[in-house]
């Protein structure tokens, strides 16, 4: 039995993926990582660093409008600015957050079964 992580990645959506890091150029996509699984997903929205640590969570990110957010279903995932503020935030289940023009709003409560999962 494999108990491998994965991702998704959605129509009309565009990534750049290396041997640790991929990076979300425009799009959605959802990931999830397994219980059994040791490494941690490292993703690159704009300049925005997401570290996924455990369970499911998706990014929506609007390139032209240098917007996007970040939502966990379950589990656990690092949201952390890439400019001189180094704004870290730990988002947990039923949580989201907002990025603009690289910088983070507050997170707050998701409901999250207006998103798909699939």
């Amino acid at each position: 039995m494999s108990y491998d992580n994965y991702i998704k990645l959605y129509s009309n959506s565009n990534i750049i993926s290396g041997s640790s890091l991929i990076e979300l150029l425009d799009g959605e996509l959802t990931t999830s990582i397994s219980k059994e699984g040791k490494e941690k997903i490292l993703i690159r929205v704009s300049k925005i660093n997401i570290i996924g640590h455990s369970g499911t969570f998706k990014i929506l990110y609007n390139k032209e409008k240098d917007k996007g957010e970040i939502i966990v279903k379950n589990g656990s995932a690092e949201v952390i600015e890439d400019n001189q503020k180094q704004k870290r935030v730990l988002l947990s289940s039923f949580y989201k957050i907002n990025f603009e023009n690289n910088s983070l709003s507050e997170p707050n409560k998701a409901n999250v079964t207006i998103y798909n999962w699939r």
